[in-house]
């Protein structure tokens, strides 16, 4: 298990959240995906959207072990 202080990525979240238009702390996660180099696996479609637009691998519940299979 891995954890992440918040107050280490306030700024990297903000920015974030402004680029995606998207709430910031959805963003964490995208953030946290991408910090882990690990793909961000979840059941919110537009969660999902976001998080390809920021260039990092996303994908839904339905199809997660094709994404970790890369």
């Amino acid at each position: 298990m891995r954890f992440a202080a918040f107050s280490d990525m306030r700024e990297a979240l903000l920015d974030l959240a402004v680029r995606l238009e998207h709430p910031a702390y959805d963003c964490a996660y995208i953030h946290c995906a991408a910090l882990w180099d690990a793909p961000l696996v979840t059941a919110d479609a537009v969660l999902e959207r976001k998080c390809l637009e920021a260039g990092h691998r996303a994908c839904g519940l339905s199809n997660w072990r094709a994404v970790l299979a890369r």
